[in-house]
């Protein structure tokens, strides 16, 4: 990460990133994606882990970075699991906003597609 203070992370540190993302994934009905994860550097590598993903083949890389700016701690590494499974939950719309030419009926199926996860979360009212 380039910072003063670097720290390391563990293979037990990613195994751990990687069991609480699947479990995340999991939780957000994320079964049609083909996602890695992976622990290494990032080509951008300005946070502690990243998500990058192809909307058209479904097809996502999620990576722990191997140097982190604060001491990797079993919380931290949690909510860097679930933060970048989060963004792939709200990948469309990432993509989606780059697009020049996007229709509203395309962000309103996103939407609601993001209100029925939560909805699956949240079980029935």
């Amino acid at each position: 990460m380039g910072d003063k203070n670097s720290y390391k992370t563990s293979k037990k540190d990613f195994e751990l990133f990687r069991s609480e993302t699947l479990k995340w994934l999991k939780r957000f009905g994320l079964n049609d994606w083909f996602i890695e994860i992976e622990h290494e550097t990032p080509e951008r590598n300005d946070a502690r882990a990243i998500c990058l993903g192809c909307l058209e083949d479904k097809h996502a890389f999620i990576k722990m970075d191997v140097e982190w700016d604060i001491k990797p701690t079993s919380k931290s590494i949690k909510e860097a699991a679930f933060h970048e499974a989060a963004e792939l939950l709200l990948m469309r719309f990432t993509i989606l906003a780059g697009e020049r030419f996007v229709s509203e009926r395309e962000l309103v199926e996103a939407r609601h597609s993001v209100i029925q996860v939560l909805y699956n979360l949240v079980g029935h009212l």
